[in-house]
């Protein structure tokens, strides 16, 4: 199984990490902003059937990913198949400063330094053997085709016209067997 994960630098905001033939949850979307870097990243995702973990579990456990004196967004995502979903435990997001305040580092912190301003994504996923069958990728929807890189001329071929040839030949045969 592929998982990607990272900081993306990515707003979605509320775009669709899914078409409408995938039978995934929607996201409870916390950032409603997008940028240019997540409409590129919705299309990735799209186009290799993936789709982000943020937003689509305990939104108790959701949060910002990135909080700084600028503001909040979240630009760091864990992604992956859509036939993964299944084996999700739990998804939390965890802020660097109530991993600092929680743990009292605030010592070890320097004197010129700061609380990182990424949080810390944490994921629990279920073995094959805890889902009780084994990891497969698998669907039941139908094959999307990419019918925008078809060429104006497709049917102007000579293997087109090969094939309509000899359709022609086959079915004047079966009409002579059949009189």
């Amino acid at each position: 199984m592929i998982i990607l994960c990272g900081d993306f630098n990515s707003r979605i905001g509320n775009l669709k990490d899914y078409s409408e033939f995938d039978c995934i949850p929607t996201r409870n979307v916390i950032d409603k902003t997008k940028n240019q870097h997540g409409k590129s990243f919705i299309e990735f995702l799209n186009e290799s059937k993936m789709c982000v973990l943020n937003g689509r579990y305990d939104p108790v456990h959701d949060d910002f990913t990135c909080v700084s004196g600028r503001g909040k967004s979240v630009v760091d995502y864990i992604c992956v198949p859509h036939d993964a979903l299944k084996l999700i435990k739990s998804f939390k997001v965890i802020t660097a400063r109530s991993i600092v305040e929680n743990f009292n580092l605030f010592e070890f912190l320097g004197e010129r330094s700061k609380v990182p301003d990424h949080s810390v994504i944490l994921t629990e996923f279920n073995t094959y053997e805890e889902a009780n069958e084994p990891y497969q990728v698998t669907s039941s929807l139908p094959k999307r085709y990419k019918l925008n890189s078809i060429p104006n001329d497709f049917l102007a071929s000579d293997m087109r016209k090969t094939g309509f040839a000899n359709f022609d030949i086959q079915n004047r045969n079966h009409k002579r067997k059949s009189d």
